[in-house]
């Protein structure tokens, strides 16, 4: 993550958002998180959410211990990142990438940052913005009943009006 780890890339987040408003007058603005980028999401709405439209979550999971797989996302399947898409050659392309990783959130951030990962939906969030979840059945960061309980708390907790939470089959 470099330096100031989750925090500081959070920030960084925080800072692109501030400069699209400037740039982007009336605009509405809506923040994409996908995977680790939809965990961030989640950590930056709990506190900032009046600076966002709306939100929109996909291949996420509730925050939590055994609700979200912090561990090795292709534990499962037969093939090296096949975890990623049902295309085997999405696995391929991703496989012969020079910049390929293995996606084991504690030696790809560290113990600390791992941990801050971990949370849930802040109580009466501050704006009321529509949120949709989105996820494919097999997805292997927190799956179908992760994801329920996430939209279950953004209408609960957090007070949001506006949550759907789709699954894809497959």
């Amino acid at each position: 993550l470099g330096p100031g780890g989750l925090r500081a890339t959070i920030e960084s987040v925080r800072q692109f958002t501030d400069l699209i408003r400037a740039e982007n007058q009336g605009v509405p603005l809506v923040l994409l998180g996908h995977s680790w980028g939809s965990l961030m999401a989640q950590m930056i709405i709990n506190t900032h959410s009046s600076d966002y439209d709306a939100v929109v979550l996909t291949g996420t999971a509730y925050r939590t211990f055994g609700d979200m797989n912090g561990g090795d996302l292709n534990k499962g399947y037969a093939n090296p990142h096949e975890w990623l898409s049902r295309d085997p050659a999405v696995a391929k392309d991703f496989a012969d990438d020079p910049k390929d990783f293995v996606a084991d959130t504690i030696k790809l951030f560290g113990l600390i940052d791992a941990l801050r990962l971990l949370g849930k939906p802040a109580k009466n969030l501050e704006h009321d913005i529509p949120l949709l979840i989105m996820i494919g059945s097999e997805d292997s960061l927190g799956g179908e009943k992760s994801v329920a309980k996430l939209a279950s708390d953004y209408v609960t907790r957090s007070g949001l009006t506006d949550v759907e939470a789709i699954v894809y089959p497959g």
